[in-house]
Formats: C-alpha cells, structure tokens, sequence
C-alpha cells in the first residue's frame, strides 16, 4: 500500500509540474502567435506603403522625365529665337552700325536662361536624392521586419516542438496507467477500425462465439485494406462548382462487402472505413495509412487539450491517492481492533 502511495505521489507531482508547464508553454505559444499576427499586419502594411511610395517615386520620374522634355523643348526655342536674333541683328547692322548694346543685351538674356535651367536640374537632383532616402528607409524597416518575423517563427517552431514532446509524455502516461480515463478522455488510434460494427453485423448470421471470431477476422481484414495506400475507395463528384469526395460503390472489394453481407451491413462497415478515413486525413497519415495515437475526448467526440488532459490525470491519480489513504487507514484500525 505504501509503495501504491508513493507511486501516486510521484504521478501526482510530476504530472501536476507538467500542467504547469503545459499552461506556461501554452501561455508563451499564445503570446507568440499574437506577437507574429501583429508584426505580419505591420509587415503588410509597410509593403503596402513601400508600394505606394514606388509608384510616387514611378509618377515622379515620369513628371521629371517629362519636365526635362518640356526643358528640351524651350531650349530648343530659345536657341531658334537666338538665332532668329542673330540674324536679324546681323540685318539691321547692315543698316546701322552701332548694336553694341543690343548684343550685351542678348548674352545677358541667355546668361538668365543658362541660370533657370542650372537651378532646375538642381532641383531635380535634390528631389531624387529624397526619393532614394525614402526608398532606403523602407527598405530598412521591411528588412528588420523580416528579421523580426524569422525569429518568431523560430520561437513558434520551438514551441510546437515541445508541444508535441509534451503530448507524447501524456501519451504515454495514459497508456502507463491503463484503465484510467477510460470514460472520457483516453488514448484513440486515428485510423485504426473498431470491431463493434463488424460484430454487429456477424451476429446477425451467427451465433456470438462463431460471430466474434469472424467479426476479428474482418475487422483484421479490412483493417490491411485500409493501410494499404493504393486502395483509395472514393471518387470526386463536383456538386454546385464543388468537388466532394464521395464513397465508389463500383468499388471491387466493397462490392464483394455489399453482396456477402446484404445492405444494412454494408452501410454500417463503409461508414466505419470512411470515419477511419477521415482520422488518417485529419492526422495527414492518407498517404502513408500510419496510425497515430491521440489524446482524446471521449465524451465530447473530439481531440483533446493538453491542459485538459493533465487536468483529468491529476484528478484521477489524486482520487486514486485520497483512496490508497482511506484503504491504508481502513487496514489500520482492522488491526487495531483485532489486538484489542
């Protein structure tokens, strides 16, 4: 008894240090996957604006390229209406020999005009340079919002790597102690088929030993059929523009299923190949048919959490504690009262 009673303190204490763990890891998972959404919305939002800012930049050179045309052009006047000046002076200095004047008045007109476009193509220049600034500043903050995000999602890789050691450890506590947590949360076998609806359908032909042992038998039969990854007894139908997978009754082996066993039994077992079906896809075991052991709710009919679970196996060890302690205490007194 006193053996029983350490060995459910040892269970107690450790799986109690396990849910705190568990909470903890689950706590930090959940913080973790806040902190990745909102830097992958501050990531998005900032390729949101260095696209605005690319096409700003994109309309700029275009309203550049096109200042620098329209620039072009007027030069190009200019030197026409310089030259029509030239010649015209050269007509009238023909007629009068004194344009000194004229002349000294033109060089300053094209010195102004050489000014104007110096100072343009200063301005350009300096708007370009704050163009390339901007680019590079956001290219700074996407590059540090990318390093943030690697790290985070090395921390969330981390975290679903002790998860699923953690599971495995409850996994395996669960299968130590046996029967309990039986009646509501256990181990299940995603994938593997029950016996029930096959004895279910044997003993409407035979009787209950004889149906047992053939309910084994095709249980075990059909339970190769479905680790056999090349037997896919489904089709895809599309309904409305949606494909769904539905069962192929043209199926060989299920239409030897049908004719051996009538109807009603026929349902009943597709209907138990289809759910062990769906187990291996949820599992993501359809293309290797592995089985996969898995912590389950048994009353609700879903997977169960983590924190649910150590939850159950420390209520059940200190029920199954609280009990040692009232059978030894039981004992004792018997003992007492038999010396007396």
């Amino acid at each position: 008894m006193a053996e029983t009673g350490d060995a459910s303190s040892d269970w107690l204490a450790r799986l109690s240090g396990l849910g705190s763990y568990v909470c903890s890891k689950m706590n930090y998972h959940e913080y973790c996957s806040h902190e990745y959404n909102g830097i992958h919305s501050a990531l998005h939002r900032v390729l949101e604006e260095k696209e605005k800012v690319e096409q700003e930049h994109k309309a700029r050179l275009q309203l550049v390229a096109a200042k620098e045309e329209l620039v072009k052009r007027n030069e190009e006047q200019e030197a026409e209406i310089q030259s029509l000046k030239r010649k015209l002076q050269a007509s009238e200095a023909s007629h009068t020999p004194a344009q000194g004047s004229g002349r000294e008045h033109n060089q300053s007109g094209r010195k102004q005009v050489q000014r104007t476009s110096v100072q343009k193509r200063k301005r350009q220049s300096e708007g370009q340079a704050g163009e390339d600034a901007e680019d590079h500043q956001a290219a700074e903050i996407l590059c540090a919002m990318n390093n943030l995000e690697q790290g985070l999602s090395a921390e969330l890789r981390d975290v679903r790597e002790e998860t699923s050691n953690i599971n495995a450890e409850l996994i395996k506590g669960f299968l130590d102690m046996g029967g309990v947590g039986r009646q509501n949360i256990a181990v299940k076998y995603m994938g593997q088929l029950s016996e029930r609806p096959f004895l279910l359908a044997c003993l409407q032909k035979f009787l209950r030993k004889e149906a047992e042992a053939e309910a084994s038998r095709l249980c075990k039969f059909w339970q190769e059929q479905l680790m056999n990854p090349e037997w896919y007894p489904f089709k895809t139908d599309t309904v409305g523009g949606i494909s769904e997978g539905t069962i192929n009754d043209d199926d060989i082996k299920l239409q030897e299923l049908r004719a051996t066993w009538g109807e009603e039994s026929y349902k009943a077992l597709v209907k138990a190949l289809v759910n062990s079906f769906l187990e291996l896809k949820e599992c993501g075991k359809l293309s290797d048919r592995t089985i996969v052991a898995q912590l389950w709710n048994f009353e609700e009919d879903r997977k169960a959490t983590l924190s649910e679970s150590v939850e159950y196996v420390c209520n059940k060890v200190k029920s199954l504690s609280n009990e040692n302690v009232r059978t030894s205490t039981r004992g004792k007194r018997g003992r007492c009262v038999g010396r007396a």
